[in-house]
């Protein structure tokens, strides 16, 4: 398809509520709309590397954006695609922007949801866990509920953990360290969680501690889950090379789109590892192509997106019960 034009649109949107990680809180989501227009056809994307996580969210992306243009004479839709595989794999979320934009614009050509144009055996809905922090008020939880641990106070969140048992028992909790602890401090935790239902604990040592992760995973009978260790398909080879996880949390923005994600869930499921889907608080574009990308690679483990709630006051229509329902409209749906 030849590509009658490209847009760049930068966007600032206010957060209903601050999302805190790293101590470090966002009150805005900012970033770049892609827009490619083929045959009276529009192909959306967005380019949000999350300021103080991406590992391209200092490198000027801006700059390198405007760089692209330079280079556009003559190409057509896919080898524009190929182009920012190629040229751009130091910058991901422009990687995940573009190519979100080429596969929502075929497959609105097709006339068919993206995540069936990448795979026409994708799911139709995504499970999604809840949200809470040891703040937050319980109320009605899906059955995997994800937890941020934020201090070292282990006895005030097993406190926690039994107020919401005592009203949902069936839980299964999900801890996310965002690599607060050492190795001797992970230990403790491990032992004296042991006897709660928790389906994994989350990057509990920082990510270049990968000996030490090791080392906490032959230790733990609590599954181990790397999140901020996996930004591309090299540190998923090293985690697996040294035996450090038995989770893949993998964020598209974060290893570059669609393509970058399925290498790294395709080398995991051969080292019985799996893998779980989630945004790295895109706005509504690249929330939907999260989700797509998570139906096309039959994501069934629940997934990060919760986050819808950051936008909307109200579940948009392809929320249901917290969980994501891929809509039959062509494209991302959006």
């Amino acid at each position: 398809m030849k590509i009658d034009s490209i847009t760049i649109e930068p966007f600032n949107i206010q957060m209903l509520k601050p999302f805190e990680m790293f101590n470090q809180k966002y009150f805005v989501r900012t970033g770049w709309y892609v827009k490619i227009k083929c045959e009276n056809l529009i192909g959306h994307g967005e380019i949000a590397p999350l300021d103080g996580y991406s590992p391209d969210h200092n490198l000027y992306v801006k700059d390198k954006i405007k760089n692209i243009f330079k280079n556009l004479n003559g190409l057509d839709l896919i080898s524009l695609k190929d182009f920012i595989y190629e040229k751009f794999k130091n910058y991901p979320s422009i990687q995940f922007g573009f190519e979100t934009a080429v596969y929502d614009l075929l497959s609105k050509k097709k006339m068919i949801p993206m995540s069936q144009y990448l795979n026409q055996k994708s799911l139709k809905k995504i499970f999604s866990n809840s949200n809470l922090n040891i703040n937050s008020d319980i109320k009605q939880l899906n059955d995997i509920v994800k937890i941020k641990i934020t201090s070292l106070e282990l006895d005030r969140y097993k406190l926690f953990f039994d107020k919401i048992l005592n009203k949902f028992s069936n839980l299964k909790f999900r801890l996310d360290f965002n690599e607060i602890l050492n190795l001797k401090e992970a230990k403790i935790w491990v032992k004296e969680l042991s006897d709660y239902n928790i389906q994994y604990i989350e990057q509990p040592l920082p990510k270049e501690q990968v000996l030490e992760l090791s080392d906490l995973k032959d230790y733990s009978k609590i599954p181990i889950a790397v999140d901020e260790s996996i930004t591309c398909l090299d540190s998923a080879y090293r985690m697996i090379e040294n035996n450090c996880a038995d989770i893949f949390i993998i964020k598209p923005m974060i290893s570059g789109g669609y393509l970058n994600t399925k290498k790294i869930v395709d080398i995991a499921e051969k080292n019985n590892i799996k893998s779980i889907i989630t945004t790295t608080l895109e706005s509504e574009i690249g929330f939907l192509a999260n989700a797509h990308i998570a139906a096309a690679l039959n994501i069934k483990e629940y997934c990060g997106f919760s986050t819808w709630n950051l936008f909307f006051k109200n579940p948009p229509s392809y929320i249901v019960n917290n969980n994501v329902v891929i809509s039959n409209k062509p494209g991302l749906g959006y």
